[in-house]
This record gives C-alpha cells, sequence and structure tokens, in this order.
C-alpha cells in the first residue's frame, strides 16, 4: 500500500470513530463483511472509488474531507503530491470497473446470444 492509501484508511478510522459509527454499520453499506470492510480501514485492502463514495455517505461527510484531511480539522496533512496519488489511483480504479462493467456486459450478451440458438 501507499503511504498516503494508509493515510486515507487511517482518516477513515479516525472519522468514523468520532461520529460514534460501527465498523458493521460502513460495511452494511457497502454490502461487505465486518472482516472485509476491517482490512479497509487497516490499509491491507485498497480502496475503490465506489466504496469511498459509499464510505463518505455513511460517514455523512464530503468526499473530499476524506481525501483532504485537513479539511475537517485532522492532524493528518497530506501534500498535495499525496491527495494526487490518491485521486489518480482511485480514477485508475474507476476505469478499471468500468472496463470489467463493460466486459461483463459483453459476456452476458454472449450468453444471452447462445440462449437464443
Amino acid at each position: 500500500m501507499l503511504k498516503n492509501e494508509i493515510e486515507l484508511a487511517n482518516t477513515i478510522r479516525k472519522i468514523r470513530r468520532e461520529n460514534g459509527i460501527s465498523q458493521e454499520y460502513i460495511a452494511s453499506q457497502l454490502q461487505l463483511s465486518q472482516q472485509a470492510y476491517q482490512k479497509i480501514e487497516n490499509g491491507t485492502t485498497r480502496i475503490n472509488i465506489d466504496h469511498l463514495t459509499k464510505i463518505a455517505t455513511a460517514l455523512e461527510i464530503d468526499l473530499h474531507k476524506l481525501v483532504q484531511p485537513e479539511a475537517n480539522g485532522n492532524k493528518l496533512r497530506p501534500t498535495e503530491r499525496d491527495i494526487n496519488d490518491t485521486l489518480t489511483l482511485l480514477q485508475h480504479q474507476s476505469e478499471e470497473i468500468i472496463y470489467l462493467r463493460k466486459q461483463n456486459e459483453r459476456m452476458l450478451g454472449l450468453i444471452e446470444s447462445s440462449k437464443s440458438v
């Protein structure tokens, strides 16, 4: 994991705890097990853009407060490069998700067309 990814995970954990929100609740919002969500907070699993957006919603904060902790009064202060690296990573993950969804749709189309034969 990159340093800024671990800092992002720490920021999520800090905000969640400050707001008295359980890991189980956030996990349910992400449709993950509590153990899978715990790996996100521990920084052992990368956070994709879909999960990051849902985490922000569950925490009832703006997405930028997760990637810019100083906007939330957090003592973790990533550099501009850290933020840009995180945003770049999230963009790549978002592009990968889009690609995989298109592949899935293509495969489903092939399955449907083979059923009609």
